[in-house]
């Protein structure tokens, strides 16, 4: 089989054939992976990461970003880790469709292309993958993300009745301290405008580990909706899922071994002589400071992350003692 061209309809099982010829030095994003795994599930009414499906669903996948080898590693990976029958692999064939689109943005991407396709192929699920190869402008600027999902892709989805999942990508920050971050925060970890979390019904983010191959999956937006329960039977918002060790291109949930693995590998923290009272010598003696700029002073002289300095300032708060050193002149405020 030779390999895909621009705009053409593939099976997920077609894919899976590709010759190993067509394989080139290209990298795989691991929410692509995530998204294979969760399509060849999903096609078949099984659950994956956690998440029932109603019934077995057809999906239809645009994609941009993987190459014709790619799209096979994936297929064959996923297929023969979990140990597909021919049956089920037929069934993945005719329920989970790729077409790769590389040249079409905004308006003409959804006029030429998803809209065709979803009148010819009325799928309950499409996938475009990723949001900026198809917007066609500023993802930061909200008048464009409103044309392209409010203006452009609601009124097809609501006319053939399908759900869309739409793969994006988070900003390229390096040293991102989220620890104490909150399911609100996760909410708006992709990139660009705030428009675009409050525009989506769910939002699920995928975030790296110090364990290479384990990834924490964040139920961000409606997390409570998503079924995951804990040994309790109590709602959880947060999950670990690993690529495969082994050399296929896989999901599995995580083991006892690999939640030791991320704890293990986190790097070691080095000894901080810092204290509240380091927090408390940068508040001003006179007038107020925002607490937020405040923190930011903080980080800049090392005082502590995010985390440590509330924990600096909760105490700070609760003590509220002048007489072991203290603020001398009026009490500062935090704003």
């Amino acid at each position: 089989m030779s390999c895909p061209t621009n705009g053409r309809l593939c099976s997920a099982i077609d894919i899976s054939a590709l010759a190993a010829d067509c394989f080139s030095s290209g990298h795989l994003e691991s929410a692509n992976r995530a998204q294979a795994h969760n399509k060849t599930y999903v096609g078949l009414g099984r659950p994956t990461f956690g998440i029932q499906p109603a019934r077995p669903l057809r999906i239809l996948t645009i994609q941009a970003e993987n190459d014709a080898g790619d799209l096979g590693e994936m297929a064959r990976g996923v297929c023969d880790g979990l140990h597909l029958s021919a049956e089920e692999r037929a069934a993945v064939g005719d329920r989970v469709l790729y077409v790769s689109e590389r040249a079409r943005t905004g308006p003409l991407f959804l006029s030429l292309v998803v809209a065709p396709l979803l009148a010819k192929h009325r799928p309950d699920i499409l996938r475009i993958d990723p949001l900026l190869a198809y917007l066609g402008g500023d993802v930061n600027d909200a008048e464009t993300t409103a044309g392209f999902l409010r203006t452009g892709l609601n009124p097809l989805l609501e006319e053939y009745g399908c759900a869309v999942i739409i793969n994006h990508h988070t900003p390229k920050v390096i040293n991102r301290d989220t620890s104490g971050w909150r399911g609100s925060d996760w909410m708006y970890a992709g990139a660009g405008s705030a428009d675009l979390t409050n525009w989506c019904r769910a939002a699920l983010v995928i975030d790296p580990t110090h364990a290479g191959h384990v990834f924490r999956f964040h139920a961000a937006k409606r997390g409570g909706r998503i079924g995951w329960r804990g040994d309790d039977d109590q709602r959880v918002y947060e999950r670990l899922f690993c690529h495969d060790t082994d050399g296929g291109l896989y999901w599995r949930e995580a083991s006892d071994d690999d939640l030791l693995a991320v704890e293990t590998s986190k790097p070691r923290r080095r000894s901080s002589s810092k204290t509240k009272e380091d927090l408390r010598a940068l508040v001003p003696i006179q007038g107020a400071i925002p607490k937020a700029a405040l923190f930011s002073l903080a980080q800049t002289n090392g005082v502590g992350g995010e985390k440590r300095l509330r924990g600096f300032l909760a105490e700070l708060i609760a003590t509220g003692d002048s007489s072991s050193g203290g603020f001398q002149g009026p009490r500062p405020t935090l704003k």
